[in-house]
Formats: C-alpha cells, sequence, structure tokens
C-alpha cells in the first residue's frame, strides 16, 4: 500500500499534507442540529425537507399520519385511506 510520502501525484501530495489538523483533542460526536435530542431519525429528515421545500403544514400532515395509524379498523383500511390520501391509488387515469 502506498502512502502520501511514498509517491504518486506530487500536487495532490502537497495539497493533501497543507491541510491544518485540528489543535483541539476533543473527541468527534455525530450531532443531528435538526432535532432536540441531538438523535438523527428518517421522520425528522423528512419534516426538515418538507421545511426546506416551503411546506408549512408539516405538523398538521404528520399530526394526519399519526391519527390515521392510531385508528382502530382493519390495516387494509389504514393502507387504503393512505393510499387515497398520499395520492397513491393506481387510477385508470395513471395506468395509462
Amino acid at each position: 500500500m502506498r502512502t502520501l510520502s511514498s509517491g504518486g501525484l506530487s500536487r495532490d501530495n502537497h495539497i493533501i499534507l497543507s491541510i491544518p489538523l485540528s489543535s483541539s483533542m476533543c473527541e468527534d460526536v455525530w450531532y443531528w442540529k435538526k432535532k432536540a435530542s441531538g438523535f438523527y431519525s428518517v421522520k425528522s429528515s423528512y419534516q426538515y425537507l418538507q421545511y426546506l421545500r416551503g411546506d408549512l403544514n408539516v405538523q398538521l400532515e404528520y399530526d394526519l399520519w399519526k391519527q390515521l395509524w392510531k385508528l382502530k379498523v382493519p390495516s387494509k383500511v389504514i393502507y387504503f385511506a393512505w393510499c387515497a390520501l398520499s395520492r397513491c391509488l393506481t387510477t385508470r387515469t395513471q395506468s395509462r
């Protein structure tokens, strides 16, 4: 295995070696700034992307889905409602 000092493209080596290293001795941490807890979730990412898109009804939509999944009806009814509300139902127009 070659290292930077053992050869290769000298221009690239120079650029890479000129990158300053951090002087702090802090340990790196993973933190998701878009969530108060700091933990990443697909849901928080989706909500943030909706916010960036300008959809201000994210919380309202989230509450709707939350209530939908809590309904005490057969799962096929919930799935049908989810498809209808998400505009995912295959219709004659969509299948052409």
